[in-house]
């Protein structure tokens, strides 16, 4: 039994590691395929439990049996609410493994990392909710169960429920592909949805089809459809897989805000229709009801009935951990909307709330074992109401709804000044932290010394420092909070001006300007602003000769001027 267990402790291990160490394959491409292969291990360990019919498993007891056909008995694997967690988890590591390298476009030093590390951060939500929920827990006597549902005993069971939660690992691949650009580099964020966008609409009309299917010869709904809410929950991520699979039909005039904003729809609907296929029949109109508060009855609105299940037991921590994923991706859509905002870029410390129902999580299992641990001090029924506790019990209701204003109150709270020396671009809290790295590495060296910055130049880092208040003979230990913070923003703020020539005294040429990933050369319109257009010398593009820099002006001024024509007409 101990060794069946163990699984779970090394895939949530796996998953640690690989969330620390996202690129841990450029070191080691053994030790990222064992990763992988340990974080899929827990489900194909249940499995063969169940085509083991080894009934020394309660879910196993519960729902196997020896006289079901293989297939079967590899379907109950997924029959109780444990079994589709690892389900999930075991998609969600074949698809970040097949996606592993960096993406078209994708920035390789920011957006590639970040991608990866979201993504094995869903995976470790998920593995400990279905830790939380046991899925090796020991079987209590020798009877058999009802097993599998007659219902359920069908080949729709072995091809549906994984096809549906291999479209929702595609979406939540997708927002982390959002989330990852919203925070870091949007630039060919396009290309990166839609080679996931098209597989994802292919597995979720299959999967949608095949549920129509089931419901209409097994289920006898009188239909293919019949709008229950959870067949409703599983249509809205292919609405959002659709839309984006229409948006690529405008190349060049879907903004990146677009982009992002629909692959947050994608990984949010995704785990809301997760939460409504298990939160018990939560929505009234489902025939799955059966919550109901105190005096029998059910309340009137879906978000009380969900806040009924916060103190029960294991499933309502799992609910209610959706919900709080949920409540975070509106959230971040509404902070994505202040990037209208000339210069305003989110900031990054309000990515930390996705840490919070990982933190519940972990709360409801140090809570839970701690009281298994007492459960042998008490009563039968106290024993019982301990271990059916939970920790989102506790949490008043009000608590959850401001979760959808808390990334624009970390944005309030921490600024968003940023500024772009190099391609990672430089933010108040990064240089911060560079120059507390070097007062606490190098505190016995002159400040004026050497430029802990790669991107500054030894001597222009002399000339600011200075200007901040420091002297000569000054050495990083001796380095003053107040003269840190007037570094920063100098580097951040300070104004140069530019007199005479350089010391090759015949140049013709402008270097630098606008980034070039950051322009549409189809339409020469600005990526992050909408109906802005550069041409000729104010782009980072500079030719050897002065002939090749006005041609370069003249292309560049026609293809603006023709758009902006195209626009004015139309």
């Amino acid at each position: 039994m101990l060794m069946w267990g163990v699984t779970m402790w090394l895939a949530i291990l796996a998953a640690v590691a690989l969330f620390f160490r996202p690129l841990l394959l450029q070191k080691s491409k053994f030790a990222s395929l064992t990763c992988h292969i340990l974080m899929a291990l827990p489900f194909f360990a249940l499995a063969s439990r169940f085509l083991a019919n080894d009934t020394s498993f309660a879910h196993v007891v519960s729902y196997g049996g020896e006289d079901l056909p293989l297939r079967y008995r590899f379907a109950a694997t997924w029959a109780a609410r444990e079994g589709p967690l690892l389900l999930w988890v075991m998609w969600m590591t074949l698809l970040a493994y097949v996606w592993r390298n960096p993406m078209r476009g994708e920035n390789t030093s920011s957006t590639h990392p970040l991608r990866l590390r979201l993504i094995y951060g869903f995976n470790l939500l998920i593995l400990l909710l279905a830790w939380n929920l046991d899925p090796f827990k020991q079987s209590i006597g020798t009877g058999m169960g009802q097993g599998l549902n007659e219902l359920l005993q069908t080949d729709l069971m072995v091809i549906h429920p994984p096809l549906i939660f291999l479209a929702y690992s595609l979406c939540l691949h997708i927002s982390c592909i959002a989330l990852s650009s919203m925070f870091a580099d949007a630039s060919g964020i396009e290309h990166r949805m839609l080679s996931i966008v098209r597989p994802g609409i292919f597995v979720s009309t299959l999967g949608i089809g095949l549920g129509g299917l089931w419901a209409y010869l097994i289920l006898d709904w009188g239909g293919y459809w019949a709008w229950d809410p959870v067949e409703t929950g599983s249509l809205l991520p292919w609405l959002a897989l659709v839309l984006m699979s229409h948006l690529r039909t405008r190349p060049g005039k879907t903004s990146e805000k677009t982009w992002i904003g629909a692959g947050l729809a994608a990984g949010g609907l995704a785990f809301f229709a997760t939460l409504v296929t298990r939160a018990g029949g939560v929505w009234a109109s489902s025939v799955h009801t059966f919550v109901t508060d105190s005096a029998g009855t059910s309340p009137p609105d879906a978000f009380s009935r969900m806040m009924l299940l916060k103190s029960d037991g294991s499933a309502g921590v799992e609910v209610i951990s959706y919900l709080v994923v949920l409540l975070l991706f509106i959230g971040f859509w509404l902070q994505l909307q202040r990037s209208s905002e000339k210069g305003w870029k989110p900031n990054t410390l309000s990515l930390r709330l996705f840490s919070l129902p990982i933190i519940g999580v972990l709360l409801a299992l140090l809570v839970g074992m701690y009281n298994e641990i007492s459960c042998g001090e008490s009563s039968l029924q106290t024993c019982s109401s301990m271990v059916d506790s939970a920790v989102y019990g506790t949490v008043p209701t009000f608590a959850f709804t401001l979760l959808l204003f808390a990334p624009l109150a970390v944005e309030f709270r921490y600024g968003t000044a940023q500024i772009y020396a190099s391609d990672e671009g430089w933010s108040f809290q990064k240089i911060r932290k560079v120059i507390e790295s070097e007062r606490n590495k190098n505190g016995v060296r002159k400040i004026l010394k050497k430029s802990p910055l790669k991107e500054i130049p030894n001597r222009l880092w002399g000339r600011i420092v200075l200007k901040a208040g420091t002297d000569e003979e000054q050495t990083w230990s001796e380095l003053t909070k107040e003269i840190a913070t007037n570094i920063v923003d100098l580097l951040i703020t300070e104004e140069f001006v530019v007199s005479g020539k350089s010391l090759n005294k015949e140049e013709f040429v402008t270097c630098g300007g606008v980034l070039m990933r950051d322009v549409d050369l189809r339409t020469m319109e600005s990526r992050l602003v909408r109906n802005l257009f550069f041409a000729g010398e104010v782009m980072d593009i500079d030719g050897l000769t002065g002939g090749f820099n006005f041609q370069s002006a003249w292309t560049t001024g026609r293809i603006a001027g023709e758009e902006i024509a195209l626009r004015c007409l139309s």
